[in-house]
């Protein structure tokens, strides 16, 4: 049997094309459909239970920013960006908390039928509402099953 040249570089393409782990999209509104001054970031990864911090480099993940409801696309970048919703996206599993380091306010989300799941992030802290600080994700087949808050 003899493949053509092109056939072998689209098997070779695809075994070597990298497939996020996780991915989910941040909303800096209350809810996970964009309305006109919505802006969102969609994040995916391939390293399992990093912590990231928004404002802050996140090596190992793919970011786009979506600006105008989604009108504007670009590149994440490290301006100001406060997210308060969470939408995850089948197969993954996030947590999301109040401080910089991964330790406060966790709350966890993931999608248990096959749809995406969208978090709203409502963690008080003191006598304010607290948004998204930082986050890990990963696959939800690799989570305790804890349950979701």
């Amino acid at each position: 049997m003899h493949f053509s040249a092109s056939t072998s570089l689209a098997v070779l393409l695809a075994v070597m094309t990298p497939v996020s782990a996780w991915r989910a999209t941040f909303y800096d509104q209350w809810f996970c459909n964009p309305k006109d001054d919505t802006q969102y970031r969609s994040i995916s990864g391939d390293t399992d239970g990093a912590c990231y911090i928004f404002g802050k480099d996140m090596p190992g993940t793919a970011c786009e920013k979506f600006t105008n409801g989604g009108v504007n696309k670009g590149a994440c970048d490290g301006e100001a960006f406060v997210p308060q919703a969470v939408l995850v996206q089948p197969g993954t599993a996030c947590e999301v908390f109040a401080d910089d380091n991964c330790e406060v306010a966790v709350r966890r989300y993931w999608s248990t039928d096959g749809y995406p799941y969208c978090g709203v992030y409502d963690a008080g802290i003191g006598f304010s509402i607290s948004p998204i600080k930082s986050f890990h994700c990963l696959p939800s087949s690799n989570t305790d099953n804890r349950g979701r808050d």
